[in-house]
């Protein structure tokens, strides 16, 4: 599943980005990513069915705990099959409202579950040794 993410310019931290199955952010997300800056971000593993998505900005520095001056986006519906979208898969970082569901009971499981899917970072190779592909294999039919 693919979407967008806006930060502020003069934000700068990670953002946990998550579906729940309510619309509040409560227990283990069905899915989850990090984000670092404003653009497109993709989650794995994400099932069929009805979500609300949601992020949580963290400024650099700024204790896990402290979850009243995170910025917030999202509580948008939307609906994942055959994995497309269906829906606002948009979000926008700003401040907190007061209307905004409380969300320190999902941060450490999110946190946790994000991180756990940031895959190993691979050595490169230098460009000298690597395998090119092979062309496309070409059947031509012969007629008699």
């Amino acid at each position: 599943m693919e979407g967008w993410i806006e930060y502020p310019q003069e934000f700068s931290g990670p953002t946990a980005i998550g579906l729940f199955a309510d619309s509040i952010p409560q227990g283990r997300p069905a899915a989850c990513c990090f984000s670092t800056a404003s653009g497109t971000f993709k989650m794995t593993g994400v099932p069929d069915g009805r979500f609300y998505l949601f992020a949580l900005g963290i400024p650099g520095g700024l204790s896990l705990c402290d979850t009243q001056t995170m910025l917030r986006a999202g509580g948008n519906s939307i609906i994942v099959a055959g994995g497309k979208v269906f829906g606002a898969a948009d979000l926008k970082l700003r401040p907190p409202e007061s209307t905004d569901p409380p969300i320190l009971l999902a941060l450490p499981i999110l946190l946790q579950q994000a991180a756990a899917q940031k895959p190993a970072a691979e050595p490169e190779l230098p460009k000298a040794h690597m395998i090119p592909e092979p062309p496309p294999l070409v059947m031509h039919a012969h007629g008699d």
